[in-house]
């Protein structure tokens, strides 16, 4: 999954990048449309060395993603079921 997003700030190799809503929102990178303040905020390794403001692309590997929407979605509904269902007995 690729994302793009702008450098809030840096912070040695780290830096917190706001997401732009969205996969592909933003095709040639250059899209005066893409507005970085309706996205999301996240921390990602810095390993461009960008700078603050600078647009990036933030790769995702597909089994990562997966297993995050599994933690914050599947897995809270599984628990609201299953403590359901064990209070019956």
């Amino acid at each position: 999954m690729t994302n793009i997003g702008v450098v809030k700030s840096v912070q040695g190799d780290m830096a917190r990048v706001i997401v732009v809503e969205g996969p592909g929102c933003c095709e040639s990178c250059q899209a005066v449309s893409c507005d970085p303040i309706k996205g999301t905020e996240t921390e990602v390794i810095n390993a461009v060395h960008a700078k603050v403001g600078q647009k990036v692309r933030i790769d995702m590997n597909a089994l990562t993603f997966l297993k995050e929407v599994m933690v914050l979605y599947v897995l809270p509904i599984v628990a609201l079921f299953w403590s359901k269902a064990t209070s019956f007995f």
